[in-house]
């Protein structure tokens, strides 16, 4: 099965809103599935398995959830699986994926969301960039899924690394998710 047939079979089967004319590779980061309503934490010298992205830096742990995570919260709704990234402690982390970019001004969207109430009620942030534009959010526990977007123009053709900045700034066991990635050209 190649990679085309592959994600629209997943499309299919969990119903997930297509975002056209998307640019981004493994959105949902489904590639590898971990199965229906489970989760799995993943060695950093096995990062490699998750197709099309890129990570650097030192995490507490790598986990892709498929419908729950490990602290009884749900993913995101309408997306079969996500990534969480997770610290013990202060520091940073980078996920990123290049993205070959025409001319023109492109929204970049995606949904993330911290760990929920109940554990650290720390501060923790993520920083999306494209192109040298880039929109951080702040997030706690008391935070839920929240849907960021911001815009870019791109004057020169090429590649451009999309990537994710995790900070955790505070003593503890925390965690970002991300899914539903998108890199679109405005009309």
């Amino acid at each position: 099965m190649n990679k085309l047939s592959s994600v629209k079979s997943i499309v299919r089967k969990y119903k997930i809103p297509v975002i056209l004319g998307n640019l981004i590779l493994n959105p949902y980061f489904t590639s590898p599935s971990v199965g229906a309503n489970t989760y799995t934490y993943i060695a950093s010298s096995s990062l490699g398995i998750i197709s099309n992205w890129t990570f650097s830096g030192t995490t507490y742990g790598t986990l892709m959830t498929s419908g729950i995570t490990p602290w009884s919260d749900t993913v995101l709704s309408v997306c079969p699986q996500s990534l969480s990234i997770q610290f013990n402690g202060p520091g940073s982390y980078t996920v990123s994926q290049s993205v070959t970019l025409a001319v023109g001004k492109y929204t970049v969207s995606l949904y993330a969301r911290p760990r929920p109430s109940g554990y650290y009620n720390v501060l923790q942030t993520l920083t999306a960039s494209l192109n040298g534009t880039s929109s951080g959010c702040a997030m706690t526990t008391s935070s839920g899924w929240t849907q960021f977007t911001f815009v870019t123009t791109v004057t020169t053709a090429g590649s451009y690394p999309l990537s994710f900045l995790f900070a955790f700034n505070s003593s503890g066991d925390t965690s970002i998710s991300i899914t539903a990635i998108s890199v679109s050209l405005n009309p």
